[in-house]
């Protein structure tokens, strides 16, 4: 499966990665957690519980928000990301 959650950059120098797809999320990650390029950070599922979306991490850095939520809608966030300086 391959990533396609959307990405943008913000002013403190993060990441926002959003829903590209409707569905459940699934977070293999907590608040604070470090992660690394191309880590699977979450999963967003069909109601049959079918893997629909992949969401990867694309960049090395801090977890510092994630979605409380289950349900999601496309465009909605998912996490937010602390980068790392090079």
């Amino acid at each position: 499966m391959q990533a396609t959650a959307a990405t943008r950059g913000s002013s403190f120098g993060g990441a926002h990665i959003a829903a590209n797809q409707s569905g459940l999320f699934v977070s293999h990650v907590q608040l604070l957690d470090d992660v690394h390029t191309g880590q699977l950070l979450g999963e967003v599922r069909s109601l049959s519980g079918k893997t629909i979306d992949e969401i990867r991490s694309p960049a090395d850095g801090v977890v510092i928000t994630t979605r409380g939520l289950l349900r999601v809608h496309t465009g909605d966030g998912l996490f937010s990301l602390a980068l790392r300086a090079l």
